[in-house]
């Protein structure tokens, strides 16, 4: 037996597999996929990203084909073919022939959209005689009836013209479209899409080898009047002969029928929707930006329920090299480095955060990133000067101006990596003016700036004039 048809789900061991991937020996369960089984196309490994096997949906129908020959010998079946072929064995020859064999085709084909219709479902069994006149059923099992009346018709025309080539291109091309257009109208519930182009040539695209192995079964079917009206040898009377192939097409064509339902029923997934119906072969796949960290967190997820820590952080490292800026790889990569007690390695991470909001414009969600963390990180501060500029200007702006001094007055005075440290040290300078009206420490800073960069301290007064007038004293320059 295929390893696939019992393997148990990779992450949900009391699960039995539902998708599973040849390639990478994964099953995954409906919990590892949900709604998948809703999605009008192939279910993609989250491994290789090719499509996984539905293992619900069975082995492909030529795999039991012994199994298909022999409905058209189940019981009730063949009560219903000998029916038939009992009409048509009393019926006399000439126009009452005719007359007889058209109620007799109705019924034929009746019985043939009940089995299409319960085979589609998943029934592997023929018809009883209540499900015949389920009348919930007759309007959409008629439908399909005035399908096939065209298909008998086309062929009745194509042998009354009498010119082989022409019969034989009109059967190859009906045997091409029949299980398409089968499986459209059983979709549809409505007789006009056994003849939409489109609608067939998707079908059968979408079915592939599936449907190449139904259309050369349809075929032979198609073949068998000729198979019994000239086998070499064979004499017997007209009436024996039409009873003979009332027969053998009668169990050829069931049979055929409801292994087209079967085939139906596997992939109905996709030709039901309407996503599944369009031209594109297949949808887009999501963006590696939108699944790959998705991806990352739930391999590091299994690995943390495994207690497997490192690995859960290297796998998570390896994300952030190419996602960075994804919250929640940040967010448990640094969950991962606190349990670990990687205070240092968490403190460098943290100091990247930092600078990469600050570099993006977030400077508020910079320092919520670092408040939420600074207890935990030993009251630790960034050390990049563009860093702690920007956030001291914010936690000012939040009623903060102590942690804000704080931050500028660690600032380097020379930092070949930021341009804006003389104003910096001015900001501070005006800080403890204002807010704590220490004088002594803000001159020292202001005098700095105005010998060292005269220029820039005077588009700083320039610009804080105009915003407060009372700083005027303070920032006036120097002679």
């Amino acid at each position: 037996m295929d390893k696939s048809d019992t393997a148990p789900c990779r992450y949900h061991q009391r699960n039995p597999g539902k998708w599973h991937c040849r390639d990478c020996d994964l099953a995954l369960c409906g919990d590892c996929k949900p709604m998948a089984d809703r999605l009008p196309d192939d279910v993609p490994c989250p491994l290789c990203r090719t499509p996984m096997a539905d293992l619900d949906a069975g082995p492909p129908f030529w795999q039991h084909w012994r199994e298909i020959l022999r409905y058209g010998l189940e019981r009730t079946v063949l009560i219903f073919i000998g029916v038939i072929g009992l009409v048509q064995l009393i019926t006399p020859a000439g126009l009452t022939t005719l007359l007889a064999g058209l109620p007799v085709l109705i019924l034929f084909l009746y019985y043939m959209a009940v089995i299409i219709d319960r085979s589609a479902c998943g029934s592997i069994s023929p018809p009883v005689m209540a499900e015949l006149t389920d009348r919930t059923r007759i309007d959409a099992r008629m439908e399909w009836v005035k399908a096939g009346l065209v298909y008998a018709l086309a062929l009745l025309a194509a042998g009354l013209i009498g010119s082989p080539l022409v019969l034989g291109m009109v059967v190859l091309l009906a045997a091409m479209a029949f299980p398409a257009s089968v499986m459209a109208v059983t979709i549809d519930e409505q007789y006009r899409a056994a003849f939409d182009y489109r609608r067939l040539t998707t079908i059968a695209r979408r079915l592939g080898m599936d449907y190449n192995l139904l259309a050369a079964a349809t075929l032979a079917v198609a073949a068998i009047p000729v198979l019994v009206f000239y086998l070499p040898g064979l004499i017997l009377p007209t009436f024996i002969h039409a009873t003979l192939l009332t027969l053998v097409y009668g169990w050829a064509g069931l049979s055929l029928s409801h292994a087209i339902a079967g085939v139906l029923y596997q992939y109905r997934r996709k030709l039901e929707f309407g996503a599944g119906m369009d031209p594109i072969d297949r949808p887009l796949p999501p963006k590696p930006a939108v699944y790959e960290p998705v991806q990352a967190l739930a391999d590091a997820r299994v690995q943390m329920a495994e207690d497997q820590l490192d690995h859960a952080r290297v796998t998570i490292g390896e994300a952030m090299t190419r996602y960075p800026r994804n919250r929640e790889l940040n967010r448990r990569f640094e969950e991962l480095l606190a349990a670990n007690g990687q205070i240092s390695a968490l403190k460098n991470h943290v100091e990247r955060v930092l600078h990469r909001k600050v570099s993006d414009g977030d400077v508020t969600g910079a320092v919520d990133h670092w408040l939420h963390h600074r207890d935990s990180l030993e009251g630790w501060e960034p050390k990049i000067s563009a860093t702690r500029h920007r956030m001291a200007m914010e936690l000012e702006k939040r009623g903060d101006p102590r942690t804000a001094v704080r931050l500028l007055l660690a600032l380097p005075k020379m930092d070949p990596r930021y341009g804006r440290l003389p104003e910096a040290c001015l900001d501070a300078a005006r800080m403890l003016e204002e807010h704590f009206a220490d004088h002594a420490k803000a001159e020292p800073l202001r005098k700095f700036v105005q010998t060292r960069y005269p220029g820039r301290a005077a588009s700083w007064y320039e610009k804080y004039q105009l915003v407060d007038k009372n700083l005027q004293e303070h920032t006036k320059p120097i002679g």
